[in-house]
């Protein structure tokens, strides 16, 4: 003979909380349609519509407008690696002739960083001015 569920385990929660909690949930989370208005319905197309077929010319145009408009932000990766090699490694070969460790490597990415950061205001810039 088996026992009462609260003699079986102390923290049994009732049989029915879990079910209320599901169904809070999805009351509070469930997307819920707005009223529908006569204004914000919009009307299938007519039996007549034919849309425009995409040709390979106007996707091939298409796809190098992109490219040239993302030109400049598609190596800004390196602009930023190079520019800090750069001025590091020339700090570093400055600190190895003239022996004046670490002061060289320290100048060098101070001015790297300063490089990187004129470089990145330059790319906000330009794109802020365009259009």
């Amino acid at each position: 003979m088996s026992a009462p569920p609260d003699e079986r385990d102390a923290w049994a929660d009732p049989p029915d909380r879990w079910a209320e909690d599901d169904r809070a949930w999805k009351e509070k989370w469930t997307d819920k349609a707005p009223e529908a208005s006569g204004d914000d319905e919009v009307e299938p197309p007519s039996a007549a519509y034919r849309p425009e077929k995409a040709s390979i010319k106007s996707v091939a145009d298409s796809y190098e407008e992109g490219m040239r408009e993302a030109g400049p932000y598609l190596t800004i990766g390196l602009q930023i690696a190079g520019s800090m090699f750069l001025f590091v490694g020339g700090g570093w070969a400055l600190d190895e002739w003239a022996g004046t460790s670490p002061w060289g490597i320290l100048v060098g990415t101070v001015l790297g960083f300063l490089g990187v950061m004129a470089l990145v205001l330059r790319l906000a810039n330009d794109a802020k001015t365009k259009p």
